[in-house]
């Protein structure tokens, strides 16, 4: 259903406890966002 969506950068989606696959902290993706968010914040 399209109604319940909703938008969420990976730290946000990885840290939804629903989401049953919550991304591996760990992983190069999830690193590599984090090193491009803390450069526009």
């Amino acid at each position: 259903m399209m109604s319940n969506l909703e938008h969420l950068c990976v730290e946000c989606h990885s840290n939804q406890k629903e989401n049953g696959h919550s991304l591996n902290k760990t992983s190069l993706e999830y690193k590599e966002f984090l090193r491009v968010k803390d450069r526009f914040v």
